[in-house]
């Protein structure tokens, strides 16, 4: 007998053909946005520089959530990013845009349940990208990488707020 292990038969009702797809397919099918729902929301914490970090992150549609995010100090915003994360039918990216300025998109490597990891080996610094869900339902950001210093990351924690 012949195995078709590596193989995923997928029925197809309406026509009622048997489609063939490789079992990699279906492993490594773009999972939905909703995977990251946990980010969407206004989230504030302390920065290490001083300053409150804000981020708010818009709930999913089917291809696009968008994220700002505003360091503010002494009443002044200090610093900011926009940030889109796409989803199409074989890609899941996040790009950070940093004052304003497009940068590098970083491809979702992991996404369990209240985690998402994006990764771009080729940046310089950050390399990754990870939210996570707290247990208290903090939501915490960190990036992380190497530089020629050696790794280095930074991580902000951050409580749900009401939108500003």
């Amino acid at each position: 007998m012949r195995q078709v292990s590596s193989l995923v038969a997928v029925l197809t009702v309406a026509t009622g053909a048997a489609v063939l797809q490789p079992a990699s397919a279906a492993r490594h099918a773009t999972p939905p946005l909703s995977a990251i729902s946990f980010m969407a929301g206004c989230w504030t914490g302390p920065s290490s520089n001083g300053a409150t970090i804000e981020e708010q992150y818009t709930s999913a549609s089917e291809n696009m959530v968008i994220g700002m995010t505003r360091y503010v100090r002494d009443g002044r915003v200090v610093d900011f990013e926009f940030t889109t994360i796409e989803r199409s039918d074989t890609a899941f990216f996040m790009t950070p845009h940093p004052n304003g300025v497009r940068s590098d998109s970083f491809a979702l490597k992991e996404v369990a349940d209240g985690r998402a990891m994006w990764e771009n080996l080729k940046h310089d610094f950050p390399q990754r990208i990870i939210y996570r869900r707290g247990a208290d339902g903090t939501l915490v950001a960190r990036i992380e990488g190497t530089t020629p210093r050696g790794d280095r990351h930074s991580e902000w924690t951050m409580h749900r707020c009401e939108a500003r």
